[in-house]
């Protein structure tokens, strides 16, 4: 389980590494060693970026090639099938002894015929978890692939838990979400953690998307009472449709508000000592755009804890299938956390933040 200060140094890194090459049997439970191997894996330090998007490619042709040949053969055969059993349960049922036998016949056929059909199908039809893995793979070597990452590891089994999403507070009312993806690492000699995220309230029957996109944590070391919460959208006038906009501010103040930037903090907190202009700057490098394939932006800094949501649309976190892979939008997505992680950076400074005092006046109440 993800705790909300989740800390990852060097030390705890390397036990990762020991652990899983000594005993990678036991690393998650119920997993042979060549799963586990696949499950949990560092990011390759020699990884070739020139040869990415062709690699990606060829083993995306090789899989579809032969699962399109497959699909072809599956809807000659499977007919072919299906008439000889219709064809032998009529002729069962005529009452005239030859025929029925060949009915007979015809029905056995196609129930042996179908057996072996399945069979065979199923040691040729290509693996699609296992070109999925493969692909995501590469994704992460390629996005990690920057002197400023070290000891990172990812973990296709590890899931994000709904307290740490929820005590973020920038989406209220989560009722379920989806997590795969997830690394953790160093950006800079501090611990960082990614992932893809879908998040949704409502109720059971009628979920409702509330976020969709790369989740990303930093290490944090301020102290200060209460938290902010910063938004960048598509559209501050209506004209475009935004998204994944948050919805738990309720209890902050707007305190700025910049065409589609606005940022909401605790009343009485001296947000101006965290959301500097250094901050606002490089925020600024995040281009919200349906151009740039990111919809929204919402960052949420607190005590010891930063978080950064940035929400895409479906075709930047789709793995290439039917269409030839180009890297665009790998290569927005790489650059993107890369500029995310230094803003949260920014923030990672060990000191402490005023907070002012709210002074209440008690009501008098009259007999």
């Amino acid at each position: 389980m993800l705790e909300n200060n989740d800390k990852l140094n060097n030390e705890e890194v390397e036990n990762v590494s020991n652990e899983t090459s000594q005993n990678s049997e036991n690393v998650i439970a119920g997993l042979g060693k060549e799963e586990v191997q696949r499950a949990l894996y560092s990011i390759d330090k020699d990884f070739n970026p020139s040869n990415f998007e062709k690699d990606i490619e060829e083993k995306r042709l090789e899989y579809f090639t032969k699962s399109d040949k497959l699909n072809l053969i599956s809807k000659i055969v499977r007919p072919i099938i299906m008439v000889l059993a219709i064809a032998g349960a009529i002729m069962a049922f005529l009452g005239i002894d030859i025929v029925n036998y060949v009915g007979y016949g015809l029905i056995g056929f196609a129930v042996v015929a179908l057996i072996v059909y399945t069979l065979v199908m199923r040691k040729l039809r290509p693996n699609g978890k296992v070109y999925s893995e493969y692909v995501t793979k590469q994704f992460n070597n390629y996005t990690y692939h920057d002197a400023r990452y070290s000891n990172v590891f990812a973990d296709n089994e590890e899931r994000i838990q709904l307290s740490q999403v929820s005590s973020d507070r920038v989406y209220s009312g989560v009722k379920d979400l989806g997590s795969r993806n997830v690394c953790k690492g160093l950006f800079n000699k501090f611990s960082f953690l990614s992932c893809d995220l879908s998040v949704q309230g409502g109720e059971k029957n009628n979920r409702v998307d509330l976020f969709f996109g790369k989740y990303i944590t930093y290490e944090n070391r301020l102290k200060f009472d209460g938290r902010i919460v910063i938004n960048v959208c598509l559209s501050n006038d209506n004209s475009v449709k935004n998204y994944d906009l948050p919805n738990d501010v309720l209890d902050l103040k707007e305190v700025l508000k910049d065409g589609t930037l606005t940022v909401y903090a605790s009343e009485g907190l001296h947000y101006e000592n965290v959301i500097t202009d250094e901050f606002l700057n490089k925020l600024s490098q995040l281009k919200v755009a349906k151009e740039t394939h990111l919809i929204n932006v919402n960052v949420v800094i607190w005590g010891g804890h930063s978080a950064i949501y940035l929400s895409y649309d479906d075709e930047s976190l789709t793995l290439p299938y039917k269409n030839v892979f180009v890297k665009d939008n790998i290569e927005i997505l790489k650059n993107n956390q890369l500029n995310a992680l230094e803003l949260l950076e920014i923030v990672n400074k060990d000191k402490h933040i005023k907070t002012d005092k709210i002074e209440t006046k008690e009501t008098e109440v009259s007999e």
